[in-house]
């Protein structure tokens, strides 16, 4: 058992309690801010625990061992004079400082200072999530032992991990990009084209529609052979010979479409001569 002030610890023990949460908020930009579930505002080291409109923490999940876990949901109504939605979009909340701790409204610590505490206090966290809509707001915090749970870097990956054109491309894909025409129909995910490019040109690259039903439409592709284009998904409305798109080229994300395809090697973002599992496993043989 933790040591604690014996008339706390007789509160915690009684079966008519009057204890109170407390959360302690350090944004980003240094503000500290005081939240309590008491209908009554709280001072401790001279910073307010204010009873904020909807303010309700949830239940903290706290798990033991080597896994050992602990998070807790904070929910409450969107006020200004608690946390508004123009401060969650600001991203100040995300990853500031927790401090979440049991009080007894009827024997109050003047500080979280005192031993022995008249607080019990749950391991220090940060806000590990944020959630919003028009009314109210969720923080998900979790301690701090849980962000050695989290991927530092990437994994190594064969293939470029970046997006066609994108930032870490930086392709121009001006062009890369072609007017082009219906010239047939099978369905509407399978069609022939105008245009003559190369078999597998346009895998994985995408259709916007600029006439007919689909105008406006964007769709993937999967396959390009002998002028036909074989979609992931089917068009939405019905396709006729005549409807025209734009179409840029796909890029299969190899090395070798990055160097003969699109001359943008110095941007590919792959590692394909990272030896795999199996080779760095192997034994010489005789």
């Amino acid at each position: 058992m933790k040591n604690l002030d014996s008339v706390f610890l007789d509160s915690l023990s009684n079966a008519s309690l009057t204890i109170a949460w407390c959360w302690l908020i350090t944004r980003l930009d240094g503000l500290m801010l005081g939240f309590t579930s008491l209908d009554l505002p709280i001072r401790i080291d001279d910073i307010t625990y204010r009873p904020f409109t909807g303010f309700d923490p949830g239940a903290a999940q706290v798990s033991e061992g080597t896994d050992r876990t602990d998070s807790q949901t904070l929910v409450g109504i969107l006020d200004e004079s608690g946390i508004s939605k123009e401060e969650l979009k600001a991203g100040i909340y995300q990853q500031a400082e927790v401090r979440r701790f049991l009080v007894d409204y009827t024997n109050l610590p003047s500080s979280l200072n005192l031993n022995p505490p008249k607080h019990l206090e749950l391991p220090r966290g940060f806000v590990a999530e944020v959630k919003s809509n028009n009314l109210g707001y969720e923080l998900k915090v979790k301690d701090d032992l849980s962000k050695l749970d989290n991927n530092i870097g990437v994994k190594t990956s064969m293939i470029c991990r970046d997006i066609l054109g994108g930032d870490r491309c930086r392709k121009d894909l001006s062009n890369f990009t072609h007017n082009l025409t219906v010239t047939a129909i099978e369905s509407n995910r399978i069609f022939t084209i105008s245009g003559g490019k190369k078999v597998t040109y346009f895998d994985k690259g995408r259709l916007k529609f600029t006439s007919g039903a689909n105008v406006g439409v964007y769709r993937d592709v999967a396959f390009h052979a002998q002028n036909k284009l074989i979609l992931y998904d089917p068009l939405p409305f019905k396709l006729n010979v005549g409807d025209t798109f734009t179409g840029v080229a796909g890029c299969i994300g190899t090395e070798l479409a990055c160097i003969t395809k699109f001359q943008n090697f110095a941007n590919f973002d792959g590692e394909p001569d990272v030896p795999t599992t199996d080779l760095a496993v192997n034994t010489p043989s005789n």
